[in-house]
């Protein structure tokens, strides 16, 4: 239990590191206001790839799943897309994340099953280690999952509460 505890921290730290990345690069010169409002959906948009990995069962480590979020952010920049020419960007950042995944979804799913094939052969001698790199790389893809699930829940009571709230006021 202690084990995932660890390993949820490592993933808060790299995925704090990755938000961080994203308002330097895209939200340079932007007012701090507007990448605070838009930290929640970035969190959701960051977060969604580990819910497609989990549904097709393929486990990343921690480094290979922020090494493609990364990648895509390299690829956004270099076209010149920012925060400031795009109306809402975690939502473009969605897009363009799920336009991916799901272009790339057979090499990726390929990729992480033969990684796992690959972990589990070369470490049969050692059960104990085998099971800790195995638990590891899907502990990674299950906290970030979980983490998009409770978002995108809390996106939802949220919108919910505004509509209540208007409702009432009308009365």
């Amino acid at each position: 239990m202690k084990e995932a505890a660890v390993i949820t921290a490592e993933t808060k730290v790299e995925l704090d590191a990755l938000l961080a990345g994203i308002r330097k690069r895209f939200y340079a010169g932007q007012p701090e206001k507007r990448f605070f409002q838009d930290t929640a959906m970035l969190q959701k948009a960051v977060t969604w790839p580990a819910t497609w990995l989990r549904a097709r069962g393929v486990a990343w480590p921690a480094k290979r799943y922020f090494q493609a979020i990364n990648d895509k952010l390299d690829e956004i920049q270099r076209h010149g897309a920012t925060a400031a020419q795009i109306e809402f960007f975690p939502g473009y950042l969605m897009k363009v994340l799920q336009d991916h995944f799901a272009h790339n979804g057979e090499e990726y799913t390929r990729e992480g099953k033969h990684l796992r094939n690959s972990i589990a052969y070369a470490l049969a001698s050692l059960p104990t280690h085998r099971a800790a790199a195995e638990h590891e790389q899907e502990s990674v893809i299950n906290v970030l999952a979980a983490a998009h699930a409770l978002l995108a829940t809390r996106a939802k009571a949220a919108k919910h509460t505004k509509s209540e709230s208007a409702q009432l006021d009308l009365l």
